[in-house]
This record gives C-alpha cells, structure tokens and sequence, in this order.
C-alpha cells in the first residue's frame, strides 16, 4: 500500500514516455524522407530532359507548338532568343512578357537553352520546387493523421496524470491544510473525508487517528478538570466540617462549657478524632498529587506472602474487636512476592476501611487469597476483600476506580472521605503489573479484588 501512488505515477509516466518516443522518431523519419527527397532532384531531371527533347522537335520558327508537348509535373517557362515568353505556367511570368535572359535563374529554377539544328532557338526554365512541396505536402498528409494520434495519446496520459495528481495529492492535502487550521482554533470535529489507498491515503488515516486521540484527551481532561472542580467542592466540605466540630470542642473547653474532666476528656477526644480525618484527607490529597505526577514511591522488596499478609491480618482483627465488627480471613499462602509492603497495605487500608464506612451495622469483612496458573510461569496472586454491607449502586460500580468519584449516597449521608483512596490504589496495584476490580450487589455485599504477579 505504500508505494500505490509512486507506481501510477510511474506507469503514466512511462507509457507516456514511450509514446513521446514513438512520436520523435515519426518526426525524425518525415524529417529524412523531406532531407533525402530534396537532396535527391533526379527524377525532376529526367523529366526536365524528356520535355526538352519533345520541345526541340515542336520548335517552329517563332512558335511552339504546345498542344505537342507532353504534360509536365512541374511549372515552366518558354523564352525565345529575345526573352519574350512564348508560353508559360509558372506563376512569376505571364504571356508575351519580355525578359532579361541574363537575369533569369537562380537557385530555385533549373534553366537550360533550347537547341535546335545547332541554332539556340529560345531557353526553358522550369521550378522543380513546386512539385516538390507538392509530394511533400502529399507525404505530410498522410503521416499527420498518426502523428495527431501520438500527440493525442500523450495529451491523454498528461491528463490522467493530472487528474490523479489533484485528486490523491493535492485535494487530500488541502483537506489535511484545512483540517490543521480547524484544530489550531480548536476545533476537533473537522475530519478528512479521503479515504484511498496509498502514502497520502495512509497519511490521512493517520492524521484522523492523531486527530480523534487529540479530540479523547481533550474530552479526558474536560473530564478531569470538571471532577477536579467537584473535588475541590467535597474538599471545601469535607474540611470545613471537621474544622468547624474541632473550633466547636476547642471553645467548650476554653469558654468552660465543659468543667468536669471527664467532660473534657472526651471533648478533646474527639477533636483529635476530628483532626485525625483532616490528616488522612490532606494524605489523600498528597498521594493522590504524587500519583499523578508519576512521583508516588514505590519500593520493592521480596516478601513471603503468608508473613506479610497473616501479620497484617492480625492487626485488622484487632482493630475489628475495639470498633465492633467481625473480621476473618483465610491462611494466606507461602509464596515469596516482590512488593512495596507500606504501598500494599496501604491498597488493603482504602479498602478496608470503604468496607467499614459503608458497612452499617453488623459488619462482617473476610478476606481470601487465590493462586491462579499455579505450575506456570506466570503466576498470580488473589487477593479477595469480601464485606456484608449495603453494595454499590449499578450505575456507580463503573466508576468506582475513577478519579474524585464519590456515590451519591456518600454526599448524602455525609460519609467523610475525599474519593480519592480506591483510585490511589488502582495506581499502586499497577505499578506492580497487577489488577483491581469490584464486584457488588446492592444489599447484598462489596467484594474488592486485587492481583499480584508471582516472580
């Protein structure tokens, strides 16, 4: 496909060249037929001496007897001794018109004395270059009707030339022209209709492909930035709460609203708790700020899956006993995996702890693990987080992973959080050539799966 156009150029050009060959050499053979026809003035000297012949025996005594005298192919003109024209059929004289004898030739007219019984009677000038352009112009005749055909042939060949040059390169390369101009001034949705076989062919596929990647990013980051400007608004509500309830706690405590100190204890209790969650917002938003940037570290190191996991499960079991909810987990398996242990718990803390402020009551979290292709290279390890609560909506479930997403029912039950943890989470789990999903079911339960390869 990409040599199409190089070759129809190249085919017409080569047929139309071969038919400029023909053509030259039409005109160089009628170019020699003309050269050699006028180098070669026999045949007119053969008949010039014949008419001669028969005109020195017509000869009278000041007349000529020209119905004797047999047809001539060429003009000519009979003088007597004293120059007056006895006869004639040549153009440059007329009848009985007196001529300078001297005078007479040149290199157009052969002339020759008219001999009879050794007396020179008069003289017979003949124009050989009439019937000459006569037979030429008879050869001319018929070559020209082949040679209008070359011609016609090569003015064909330049036309179809022409025509494929306007139409798979300059048309296509000024929709191209137009196109550019239209996404300059922002305008994405001018496309290019030629759509051909072809170097420009390819070209203007690949520019529409240009075109709509430029036209999905620049929807993508209307996309962002609208999500950005909700982000900014939960932020805006997420802070100001908390901030308002800890000014709230800090001016009972102050202004002694509270006296008793266990009134005060517990007030400042949960101002802490307050300030606790302005804290993991404001590490959200660094996280989720580094993610972006590519500048989220992630650090490797090989780990035995049963010690990480079954340490980390241990610690939520206990977290599940203070705040009252049931928590299990399967033995996870002895299989050496090559992670950053802080990134990972920190993907298990996201979801976790979405499980636990969903949840509602009588919580239940299990977590499973799984080895997929076990006996192969490409081993994988599952890691399950199952939980009894409300589920997600249908229409949320795609978005879950995106960025800034927050169900409806998150907004209107005024659940803390920024959005922000399950897509950072999507990015650590990449970042080690592993995969997140959700699976819910309204009422029914929320399970979050994540995989890791097995070196």
């Amino acid at each position: 496909m990409g040599d199409v156009i190089r070759k129809k150029l190249f085919i017409n050009e080569a047929i139309s060249m071969i038919f400029t060959v023909f053509l030259m050499g039409h005109l160089l053979f009628v170019a020699y037929y003309h050269i050699s026809y006028t180098a070669d003035e026999r045949d007119v000297r053969v008949q010039m001496n014949r008419f001669l012949v028969a005109l020195r025996q017509e000869w009278k005594e000041d007349t000529v007897d020209v119905e004797s005298l047999p047809m001539a192919d060429f003009p000519y003109c009979i003088f007597d001794i004293d120059g007056r024209v006895l006869y004639t059929t040549m153009d440059d004289y007329s009848q009985a018109e007196i001529a300078d004898l001297s005078t007479i030739g040149s290199s157009r007219y052969y002339s020759t004395p008219v001999v009879n019984e050794d007396q020179v009677k008069g003289m017979l000038l003949v124009d050989p270059s009439k019937e000459r352009q006569k037979k030429l112009l008879t050869v001319f005749g018929m070559e020209a009707a082949p040679a209008f055909v070359w011609l016609l042939l090569i003015f064909v060949m330049r036309l179809r030339i022409g025509r494929m040059m306007k139409k798979d390169i300059w048309e296509p390369i000024g929709e191209l022209h137009q196109s550019t101009r239209h996404i300059l001034s922002g305008d994405l949705d001018a496309g290019v209709s030629y759509d051909y076989s072809g170097e420009i062919g390819t070209l203007c596929h690949d520019f529409e492909k240009m075109r709509d990647d430029i036209r999905d990013r620049e929807m993508c980051q209307q996309r962002t930035s609208e999500k950005e400007r909700a982000l900014y608004a939960s932020i805006s509500h997420d802070l100001k709460t908390p901030i308002a309830i800890i000014t709230g706690y800090l001016e009972q405590i102050l202004y002694d609203v509270v006296t008793t100190p266990e009134k005060i204890h517990e007030t400042a209790e949960h101002a802490l708790n307050k300030a606790k969650l302005l804290n993991k917002l404001t590490e959200d938003i660094l996280e989720h700020s580094k993610a972006q940037m590519n500048q989220l570290s992630i650090h490797k190191q090989e780990v035995f899956a049963d010690s990480f996991f079954g340490n980390l499960m241990n610690e939520y079991k206990q977290e599940a006993m203070q705040q009252h909810y049931q928590f299990t987990y399967d033995t996870p398996p002895k299989v050496l995996i090559d992670i950053d242990t802080d990134r990972i718990a920190q993907v298990v803390q996201n979801i976790v702890s979405n499980a636990v402020k969903y949840g509602g009551e009588k919580l239940s979290i299990h977590v499973s693990f799984e080895i997929l292709n076990p006996g192969y290279e490409d081993k994988i390890l599952i890691v399950s987080i199952r939980d009894n609560g409300k589920g997600i909506e249908a229409t949320d479930l795609p978005f879950v992973f995106d960025l800034f997403y927050r169900g409806n029912k998150a907004r209107t039950q005024n659940i803390p959080g920024s959005g922000l943890g399950l897509n950072i989470s999507r990015y650590i789990v990449e970042q080690h050539d592993g995969r997140i999903e959700c699976d819910s079911v309204v009422g029914a339960g929320t399970t979050v799966s994540f995989s890791i390869p097995i070196p």
